[in-house]
C-alpha cells in the first residue's frame, strides 16, 4: 500500500478533544495515522504533512527514547536530498498525546512501500536497482563525515510506484547497526550488543551494502540457515563471505564485487570510491583471499565446536560461566598449544591468567579473567564482561541502554571501574597505528571516565559518564517532567516548571541532574552537592549555586524564571541569617523578599554577594565578641569585688555581734553583781 493513501484522523488527548502535534511549527503530524513499514524496535511512525506544501507526503518517526537517537547525524544528514535516500528533512521535541516530549524527525515519504526480499534477482538487476544508486548516496553521506549503519534488505524502499531503483530508508533514530542482523555487520560489530556497536567508519557501510547485494541475488537472508552461535563462528573461522555461501556459486559478473565489499579485512574492503570505479568499467584492486585456517581437531565448549582462537574466544564471551571452569583446565590451554592455528595464543593466553588485578569487588575476578583471556585471542572484537560485549566506540549508546535496564548496570560499571576499553584499544594494532596525539586523549578519556564510574561523589558514577559521552541525549531525571532536555536551555525551563510546582522549596536535585548539569556546564563539585544538599552546604558553595543560576538564565534564557528565583531566594536567606548584624541581616533578608518575585536570578545574587560584606560582618563581629569578652571579664571582676566585699562585711557583722554580745553579757553581769550589793 502507497504510505500516502492512509486516511487521515486528527489527533486527540484522549478525552475525545483534537489535539496537533507540530514540530517547528511547520510539521504537523497525526499520531493516529501509524506508518508499519517505518516503525521498528524503539520507533514508531507516523504519517505527516508540512504545511508549506500539503500535498507532499512525508513520514515522522518518533524515538520512544529507550535508545540513544544519533542526534549528531541528523544534523550532519539535514537537507541531503538524493534519489536513493530518505532524506531527514527536520527533527526536535514534539509534545506527545501522553504528555511527555519525544524527538521526533521528519522524513520524505516513500509512497510505494517497502522493499520485499522475496525472489532472487539478477546480478543486473542488483547492480542497477541498488549498488549504482546507493554508491552514489553513501558517498555524499560520506562526505558529510558521518556513516548510515543501517543498509539492510528491510531497510529499502520504492520511492514512487514503478520505481526501479531502491532507495535507503531511516539510520538516526537508534544507536548505529542498532536495528542491523549480525550479518550485515562487519565481524568485529556483529559480535557487540545491538546499542554497543559504535559509530563505525565508512566500510563498514560497505560491509552492510556487499551483504546487502547478496541477500537480493539468493532472495533470502544469507546464513538464514543457521542459529546465531553456529553463524558467528563459522564466520570467524571460514570468513564472511565464505560461512554463508559456495563463492563459486556466485555468478561471475558480480563475484569481484562481493568479495570487495565484503572483505573481513577493513584494510582491504572497497570503499565507495572502489565500488564506483567497478560500477564504471574499471578494476579496483581485490581482497586477498580469505586464510580460513582452522585447527583439524576442534575443542567443544557449550555444545559448539571451535577452531581458531577467536572463534573461541566468541564461545567463552557467549558462555562466561563455562568458560571460566574451561580456563582453569589444563585441556584449553593444550588444545591451543597443540592444534590452534594461531602459535602464539597459548603463551599469550597464560600470560593474560596470570595477571592479578587489585581492588576488584564482589565476584568480578572470574568475569574479569575470561575478558583478559578474550582480549588476547581475539583483540580487534569487542569487551567481553559479564555477557555484555562493547565495542570501546560503543560505550555511550550501551550505557544510555543500561541506565534504562538496570540489570546491564553492574555490567557497565564494571567495564570502566576496570578500564576495560582501554585495555582493548591498547591490544589492538590499528590503534597503535593512530596519531600519539589521538592514542593519547583517548587514554585520558578513559581513564577519566572510570574515575568517574568507581566514584562515591553522588554527582559523578555512571550517571556522570552517560552524559559525557552522549552530548544530546535528554536528561533522564524525572524531576524535567517528562520534557525532552537534551542542552541548558532545556533544562532551565524544565526545573523552573519544576520549581513552580511546589514539589520542592529549594534545589535538591538527583543525581541525573547533577550530573547533567556537570557534563553540560561544567560546574564545579561543591556547587553540584549544594544542588542536592542545600542544608549541609556553607555559604560560599550556596553562593556558588545561586551564582550557577544566574550565569545560566544570563547566557540561556532572558525570560523571567520565577520558580528558580524562589529556590534561590530561598539559599539566599540561607546565607543572609548568616550575618551577625542585625539591622543588616534584616535588610538583606527584606531585599530578598521584594526581589523573589521578580524572577531575576541575578537580582537576589547581587543582594547577597557584595564585596566584602561578610568578611567586614565577621571582623565586626569578632571585634564585638572580644569586646564582649572583655566586657564579661570585668564584670566579672567587679561580680568577684563584690562578693569579696560583701563577704568581709559578713564577717565584721559577725564579729561585732560577737563583740556585741558579749559586752552585753559583761554589762548585765555586772548590773546583777551591783544589785546584788545594793540589797
Amino acid at each position: 500500500m502507497a504510505l500516502d493513501t492512509l486516511a487521515r484522523t486528527a489527533p486527540h488527548d484522549g478525552h475525545g478533544v483534537e489535539r496537533d502535534v507540530v514540530l517547528n511549527g511547520q510539521y504537523e503530524i497525526y499520531p493516529h495515522e501509524p506508518i508499519a513499514p517505518l516503525t521498528s524496535r524503539g520507533v514508531e511512525a507516523f504519517r505527516a504533512v508540512d504545511r508549506r506544501f500539503p500535498t507532499v507526503s512525508c513520514a515522522a518517526l518518533v524515538c520512544s527514547g529507550e535508545t540513544a537517537p544519533r542526534v549528531d547525524a541528523m544534523t550532519s544528514l539535514r537537507g541531503l536530498s538524493k534519489p536513493a535516500l530518505l532524506g531527514v528533512l527536520a527533527f526536535g521535541p514534539v509534545n506527545w498525546p501522553d504528555g511527555r516530549q519525544r524527538l521526533a524527525v521528519i522524513h520524505s515519504a516513500p509512497n510505494a512501500g517497502k522493499f520485499a526480499l522475496t525472489v532472487p534477482l539478477k546480478p543486473a538487476q542488483v547492480v542497477e536497482a541498488l549498488l549504482r544508486p546507493m554508491a552514489a548516496a553513501l558517498h555524499d553521506i560520506h562526505a558529510r563525515g558521518t556513516t548510515h549503519r543501517a543498509i539492510r534488505p528491510d531497510n529499502l524502499f520504492m520511492r514512487e510506484p514503478g520505481a526501479t531503483t531502491l532507495t535507503l530508508g531511516p539510520c538516526v533514530t537508534t544507536p548505529p547497526g542498532f536495528g542491523q542482523p549480525d550479518i550485515y555487520e562487519p565481524v568485529r560489530t556483529a559480535i557487540a550488543d545491538p546499542a554497543a556497536r559504535g559509530n563505525g567508519t565508512a566500510k563498514d557501510d560497505m560491509f552492510a551494502l556487499g551483504m546487502t547485494a547478496l541477500a537480493l541475488l539468493l532472495g533470502r537472508q544469507p546464513g538464514s540457515e543457521y542459529d546465531r552461535d553456529t553463524l558467528m563462528i563459522r564466520r570467524l573461522e571460514l570468513g564472511s563471505l565464505g560461512a554463508v555461501v559456495e563463492r563459486s556459486s556466485m555468478p561471475r559478473e558480480i563475484i569481484d564485487a562481493l568479495d570487495g565489499l565484503t572483505a573481513d579485512d577493513e584494510s582491504e574492503r572497497w570503499t565507495v570510491v572502489s565500488l564506483q570505479k567497478w560500477l564504471n568499467g574499471g578494476r579496483p584492486d581485490q581482497p586477498r583471499s580469505y586464510d580460513a585456517s582452522h585447527a583439524l581437531v576442534p575443542y567443544q565448549i557449550a555444545g559448539k565446536a571451535v577452531r581458531n582462537a577467536r572463534s573461541l574466544a566468541y564461545a567463552l564471551g557467549q558462555h562466561w560461566v563455562e568458560g571460566v571452569r574451561h580456563l582453569r583446565e589444563e585441556a584449553l590451554t593444550r588444545w591451543l598449544r597443540d592444534y590452534a592455528p594461531e602459535r602464539t595464543a597459548a603463551p599469550m593466553l597464560d600470560h593474560a591468567l596470570s595477571e592479578r588485578e587489585l581492588n576488584v569487588e564482589g565476584d568480578d575476578n572470574d568475569a574479569l579473567m575470561v575478558s583478559r583471556a578474550i582480549m588476547v585471542l581475539d583483540p580487534e572484537g569487542p569487551i567481553r564482561f559479564r555477557g555484555a560485549a562493547v565495542q570501546p566506540h560503543g560505550l555511550g549508546p550501551y550505557i544510555y541502554e543500561a541506565m534504562k535496564n538496570p540489570e546491564k548496570r553492574a555490567a557497565a560499571t564494571g567495564l570502566l571501574r576496570y578500564g576495560l576499553p582501554q585495555r582493548m584499544l591498547d591490544r589492538r594494532g590499528s590503534e597503535r597505528r593512530a596519531s600519539a596525539r589521538r592514542v593519547t586523549r583517548q587514554a585520558i578519556n578513559f581513564e577519566r571516565l572510570r574515575r568517574w564510574a568507581q566514584s562515591s561523589e553522588p554527582w559523578e558514577g555512571l550517571e556522570r559518564c552517560l552524559y559525557d559521552l552522549n552530548r544530546d541525549v535528554p536528561c533522564l531525571s524525572p524531576m524535567t517532567g517528562g520534557r525532552w532536555v537534551s542542552g541548558v536551555e532545556d533544562l532551565i525551563g524544565a526545573l523552573d516548571a519544576y520549581a513552580l510546582t511546589g514539589a520542592a522549596t529549594e534545589p535538591t536535585l538527583d543525581a541525573h541532574l547533577a550530573a547533567f548539569i556537570g557534563a553540560r556546564f561544567e560546574a564545579a563539585g561543591d556547587t553540584l552537592l549544594t544542588l542536592m544538599k542545600p542544608r549541609e552546604a556553607d555559604s560560599d558553595a550556596t553562593l556558588g549555586a545561586i551564582r550557577l543560576f544566574a550565569e545560566l538564565q544570563q547566557s540561556y534564557a532572558s525570560r523571567p524564571l520565577r520558580g528558580i528565583t524562589q529556590w534561590c531566594a530561598t539559599l539566599a536567606r540561607r546565607v543572609a541569617e548568616q550575618i551577625h548584624h542585625r539591622p543588616s541581616r534584616q535588610k538583606l533578608i527584606a531585599a530578598i523578599e521584594q526581589a523573589a518575585p521578580l524572577g531575576n536570578v541575578a537580582t537576589i545574587l547581587k543582594i547577597v554577594d557584595v564585596p566584602g560584606l561578610r568578611q567586614r560582618d565577621e571582623r565586626a563581629f569578632s571585634a564585638a565578641r572580644n569586646v564582649h569578652a572583655q566586657l564579661s571579664f570585668e564584670i566579672q571582676a567587679i561580680e568577684r569585688g563584690v562578693e569579696a566585699r560583701r563577704a568581709r562585711a559578713q564577717q565584721r557583722g559577725r564579729d561585732n555581734a560577737a563583740l556585741l554580745s558579749a559586752a552585753g553579757s559583761v554589762a548585765m553581769s555586772f548590773l546583777t553583781l551591783m544589785l546584788d550589793n545594793g540589797r
